[in-house]
């Protein structure tokens, strides 16, 4: 793809202007490729602006191969101490979480009987 055609398609996903989107470019061609998670250098990930904003998008859009993308910026993220909520849940919240949905579920089952029983009546 052409430089005008990266651009093109960078302005398109970042909803930006082609002006705007020239200028990320520019910028994002100095970066080494280890500062981007993702193919075709998606997300970038140098600083904590960028990794925030790379991990909003990737979890509104979800792309093919999004959980490899979401750990690379985890990551990235780890290493500037930032805390994005996309670690593994451990056994007992795991538990605490299954107890929750149980008694939610139960208490809807018990509801919708209720109203069964005020539909024959």
């Amino acid at each position: 793809m052409s430089e005008e055609g990266d651009i093109k398609t960078l302005a398109k996903l970042e909803v930006l202007s082609f002006e705007e989107a020239k200028l990320i470019f520019e910028q994002r061609q100095d970066l080494p490729l280890t500062a981007f998670c993702g193919p075709s250098c998606s997300y970038p990930s140098h600083d904590v602006e960028c990794i925030r904003e790379s991990f909003s998008r990737l979890m509104k859009h979800k792309p093919v191969g999004w959980e490899k993308i979401a750990k690379c910026i985890q990551e990235k993220a780890d290493r500037f101490e930032i805390n994005l909520g996309f670690h593994e849940a451990s056994e007992e919240d795991k538990e605490k979480i299954k107890k929750i949905t149980d008694w939610y579920f139960k208490k809807i089952q018990k509801k919708e009987e209720e109203c069964e029983e005020c539909d024959e009546e």
